[in-house]
């Protein structure tokens, strides 16, 4: 069941717990925030639940934003896994940067009652080498054990074989194409040489024991071994022990004997897993309209529009007419509104070829658009040129612009404002700091500096005043 599914689920099965979903990286953050939006539309009877623990209020986060926030049940998205051609990538986002295991422990330490895991694939289909990030393995250890309660995983030492006869066996497995990793740990413990599954790389079908001459003679190595060899296979390893005198005496007759014993495991192997499940088509979402409040946006972010003025000839812009002037900033404002007036001058600029603007130029603009505003054909609040009587100011996506067109201070107060609230009205219910990535986000800007930060913050801080935002114990609501 998709992750979106499971919550709508959980709010009308399990409506007394407190829910949160954590992502691995902030595309799934945003991909799971919209997919619940839209059920949520599509579902009124579960509206209850989203409303029924204000002090432990639903949430969806990355991983990275992961902190204190403690739920009845925590739903884990991993969403790394297999690519197009079903290879498993080890890149798991967060996990695999310095410290990845110990996001991973505060992550799995949030859930007060229960936790489910959305993943593609099972800890067995996960091959690591000795040189994988301890994330990553801290990762696979965790799916085993939230499949089979298992905590224990064996893995790669990078350490060399103890004798040359351990070297002759591996070579000649290997040129029977079988997958063989040496002193596999595990337990605490070392096995001599491990085969892999062909099937699920992640996962060893049999230890094999390489035994020299001297272990004959040895009661105590013996009842060492045997003790060992039961704890493994309590973890459910299958052993095979090849004699070094046996080997030495009849490396065929030997081989034969690994090899069936791999056949062997690989048949018990192949009956206890599952068959894999079919692929799920891809799902088509539709949005019901029964009602104008029902409508979703298409995008919450549209991209921005600028306007493009024909082209004067034969004329200089400081030369211009105030009416034509007037009517050009109005044709302007009727794409781009609301629009800074910095940005209203290189529209007119561009369309008289002019480069750069001196201060005859700006003194002519200047005049051009107070004109404008007398003759009510645009709104002049501040800095900024409103269209009269246009449609209400939507989030416009800027991320096609170059970084020096990008300019916190060319967004507009209202536009900055329903930024704040449809990233709020998307998440249901956000921190502060996370509205404020959201709203910087949506407008295009990717990372935010401290000064753009800052910038939404007053923005913010604006809103929550005016009541338009709710905070609540360090969460922003939208009103009742």
């Amino acid at each position: 069941m998709p992750v979106a599914e499971a919550v709508l689920a959980h709010a009308t099965q399990t409506p007394h717990l407190s829910l949160g979903v954590a992502a691995f990286s902030v595309a799934q953050r945003d991909l799971i925030q919209i997919e619940v939006e839209l059920l949520r539309r599509r579902t009124p009877e579960a509206e209850p639940f989203f409303g029924q623990h204000p002090n432990e209020p639903f949430f969806v986060k990355n991983l990275e934003n992961i902190q204190g926030d403690e739920r009845d049940a925590i739903f884990i998205s991993i969403g790394y896994g297999r690519n197009e051609s079903g290879q498993i990538a080890k890149e798991f986002g967060p996990l695999t940067q310095e410290g990845g295991h110990r996001r991973l422990n505060v992550l799995i330490t949030r859930a007060k009652m229960a936790m489910r895991v959305f993943c593609n694939f099972k800890a067995d289909d996960l091959a690591l080498d000795a040189s994988v990030k301890h994330g990553v393995r801290a990762l696979k250890n965790f799916l085993k054990f939230a499949e089979t309660r298992q905590l224990e995983v064996a893995h790669e030492t990078g350490k060399a074989v103890d004798s040359p006869f351990e070297a002759e066996v591996i070579d000649a497995l290997r040129e029977l194409g079988h997958k063989v990793e040496p002193q596999v740990g595990t337990a605490g413990y070392f096995i001599d040489l491990a085969i892999r599954d062909p099937e699920r790389p992640g996962r060893y079908l049999l230890a094999v024991e390489c035994d020299g001459a001297a272990y004959h003679s040895s009661r105590s190595a013996r009842d060492r071994d045997r003790l060992r060899q039961g704890v493994l296979e309590g973890l459910g390893w299958t052993f095979h022990r090849i004699w070094s005198t046996d080997w030495f005496r009849n490396p065929a007759g030997e081989l034969q004997r690994v090899v069936e014993a791999i056949h062997a495991a690989q048949a018990v192997a192949d009956q206890s897993a599952p068959p894999p499940p079919p692929p799920e088509p891809p799902r088509q979402h539709v949005i019901a309209r029964d009602s104008a409040e029902l409508d979703v946006p298409a995008e919450f972010a549209k991209p921005y529009l600028r306007a493009r003025l024909p082209a004067v000839t034969g004329q200089e812009l400081h030369e211009a007419d105030n009416m034509a002037l007037a009517e050009m900033i109005q044709a302007v404002a009727a794409v781009e509104s609301p629009v800074h007036a910095d940005e209203v001058a290189k529209r007119l600029m561009d369309a008289h070829g002019v480069a750069r603007s001196g201060s005859r130029i700006a003194a002519r603009l200047s005049v051009a658009l107070q004109h404008a505003a007398d003759q009510r054909l645009i709104d002049v609040r501040g800095e900024f040129v409103h269209a009269i009587g246009g449609d209400p100011v939507e989030v416009r996506d800027r991320s096609s612009f170059s970084s020096t067109e990008r300019k916190i201070e060319l967004v507009a107060p209202e536009e900055l404002d329903a930024a704040l609230v449809a990233s709020v009205r998307l998440g249901f219910s956000l921190a502060p700091d996370d509205a404020i990535a959201s709203a910087i986000n949506l407008l295009g800007f990717g990372r935010a500096t401290q000064k753009i930060a800052v910038v939404v913050q007053e923005r913010l801080v604006q809103l929550t005043g005016a009541g338009r935002l709710v905070s609540s114990n360090g969460v922003l609501t939208l009103p009742p």
